[in-house]
């Protein structure tokens, strides 16, 4: 839709279900590139199941509790992870990267997935002052400027106890993308 030239335009999708498709994406896509974002699992699991506290668990009868949907998260970021790993081992089509990574040093990271993808580098590919927000955007701040610190008030906040629950699930997937618990 927004290809300059639509002979030489690429697809980009950022559906997480799409991780556990690759083999199916590589049958109809046989030139396809994977790049697959990770983020830390504490705070993805930690957000995702004390936001769930306050909203109803879709499909649920009843709410799960607190150390149930923690693992329920935890297990849902491992398994994910797992497969687009096995997915993707040995395989030159595939690039993982760290979410932290991007937001430290979004212009190394970038070129690193521009060179993996062989597409030239330009500024404009990065958030800019006088970008327009991308449509569907729901947040202004989130594009410009790149906030460094969007883990911090999770991890801020996470307890002893919820950062062991995530750690019995992820830890052996967290450590390969050099993840570990917020407390030691």
């Amino acid at each position: 839709a927004y290809a300059a030239n639509v002979n030489n335009a690429r697809f980009l999708d950022k559906s997480q279900s799409y991780t556990l498709k690759i083999p199916l994406i590589r049958k109809c896509l046989p030139d396809a590139q994977f790049v697959v974002q990770t983020r830390n699992p504490y705070v993805m699991c930690w957000r995702e199941a004390t936001s769930r506290l306050e909203h109803k668990y879709r499909l649920w009868k009843s709410r799960p509790t607190l150390e149930e949907g923690l693992r329920l998260a935890a297990q849902h970021w491992k398994n994910t992870y797992q497969i687009a790993l096995d997915d993707l081992e040995n395989q030159p089509f595939g690039l993982f990267i760290r979410f932290e990574d991007l937001i430290e040093d979004p212009e190394q990271k970038l070129k690193q997935v521009l060179e993996f993808l062989n597409i030239e580098f330009d500024r404009d590919l990065l958030p800019q002052p006088y970008h327009k927000l991308p449509l569907g955007s729901k947040a202004t701040e989130k594009w410009y400027p790149i906030r460094a610190n969007v883990n911090e008030k999770y991890l801020d906040s996470i307890t002893i106890s919820a950062s062991k629950i995530i750690q019995e699930e992820v830890e052996e997937i967290a450590n390969i993308f050099g993840y570990t618990p917020p407390y030691p």
